[in-house]
C-alpha cells in the first residue's frame, strides 16, 4: 500500500490530474492515511483546474460539507454550478441540497428536479423527504411516495426504505403488505439497517411474508452489524413500529431478537445465526 501511495503521490506532484484527484480521494476516506480533507481539497483542486470533471464536483461537494472547510469559495462554487448548468446529475442533485440546506426550497426542488430528469438516482429521494416531512412545500403522501419509487427504482436503499413503509402505513400509496415486504428485502440487501430491522419484523408477525422465526432472528441479526451497535447499549423496549431511523432499527432488533430467542429451538438459533452470516459477507462483499 505505501509503495502504491507514493507513486500516486509522485504523479501527484508531476500534475498528473487523475493521480491528484485519486489521491484527493485517499485523503478524504483516510484509506491507509489519517483523513485530511484541507490536503483532499488541495488535490481535488489542482486537478479541478486542469479540467478534471469528477474532481471539479468532489472539490463542489467537500467544501460545502466538510465542516473544517470554509463554505464560501467563488471559484469552488462557480465549478459546481457550471457542471449543474451543463446537465451533471450529481451536480444538480448535489446544488439542490446545497439549496435545501439553507432554506431555499424552490431552488432546491428546481435542482432535485433536473437532477432526475438528467437520470441521478438520489434526487427522487430528497423530493420525497420534502413532500412527506412537509418542509417548505405543502405535505403531500402521494408526492412523496411518486418520488420515493422513482429513486428505489434507480437502486436507491433509502429511498426502497421508505417506499416500502409508505406501502406498509398506507401512506400515498394503497396499503399493501407483500410489496412493502419486497422493498424492505431490496433494501435489506443492500445493507439498510432499518429496512433489515422492518424485515424482520415482518417475518417474525407473519405480515406480507410467511411468519417465519429463523428469517426474523437472521435479519434482527444483520441489522445490529450493519454498522456500529454502540448506539444500541440503552435499549428500553422493543419498537414494532414501521422505522426508518437506523439507530432505532438496531435497538428494536437487539430487544426483538431477545424475544425471538426465547420461543426458538437451539437449531433454529444456529440455523438463523448461519443465515445471517451468508448475508453479511453477502452485503459486505466478501462472497
Amino acid at each position: 500500500m505505501e509503495n502504491n501511495l507514493d507513486i500516486l503521490r509522485q504523479k501527484a506532484e508531476q500534475g498528473d490530474p487523475g493521480a491528484q484527484y485519486r489521491l484527493g480521494l485517499i485523503y478524504e476516506c483516510g484509506e491507509g492515511v489519517e483523513p485530511d480533507y484541507a490536503a483532499a481539497a488541495e488535490l481535488y483542486h489542482s486537478a479541478a483546474r486542469q479540467g478534471h470533471q469528477t474532481a471539479q464536483f468532489d472539490l463542489d461537494r467537500i467544501y460545502r460539507w466538510a465542516e473544517s472547510l470554509p463554505d464560501d469559495n467563488p471559484a469552488v462554487e462557480r465549478w459546481g454550478r457550471q457542471l449543474a448548468e451543463e446537465g451533471n446529475p450529481r451536480a444538480q442533485c448535489s446544488l439542490g441540497l446545497s439549496y435545501e440546506v439553507k432554506g431555499n426550497i424552490s431552488e432546491a426542488i428546481k435542482w432535485y428536479l433536473r437532477a432526475v430528469d438528467s437520470g441521478d438516482k438520489g434526487a427522487g429521494y430528497h423530493l420525497g423527504m420534502l413532500y412527506m416531512n412537509g418542509d417548505g412545500v405543502e405535505q403531500d403522501d402521494n408526492e412523496a411516495a411518486k418520488w420515493f419509487r422513482i429513486s428505489a427504482e434507480r437502486g436507491i436503499a433509502d429511498a426502497q426504505c421508505r417506499l416500502a413503509f409508505c406501502y406498509m402505513t398506507g401512506r400515498g400509496v394503497p396499503h399493501r403488505e407483500e410489496e412493502a415486504a419486497r422493498w424492505y428485502k431490496y433494501a435489506a440487501q443492500k445493507g439498510n439497517a432499518a429496512a433489515q430491522v422492518n424485515l424482520g419484523y415482518l417475518y417474525a408477525e407473519g405480515r406480507g411474508v410467511p411468519q417465519d422465526d429463523v428469517q426474523a432472528y437472521a435479519w434482527y441479526s444483520v441489522a445490529l452489524h450493519t454498522k456500529s451497535n454502540a448506539a444500541i447499549e440503552s435499549i428500553k423496549s422493543i419498537i414494532p413500529d414501521f422505522i426508518t431511523d437506523e439507530d432505532k432499527a438496531r435497538e428494536a432488533a437487539k430487544n426483538s431478537r431477545e424475544v425471538l430467542h426465547n420461543r426458538m429451538a437451539v437449531e433454529q438459533v444456529v440455523k438463523a445465526e448461519e443465515l445471517a452470516m451468508a448475508w453479511k459477507n453477502k452485503i459486505s462483499g466478501k462472497s
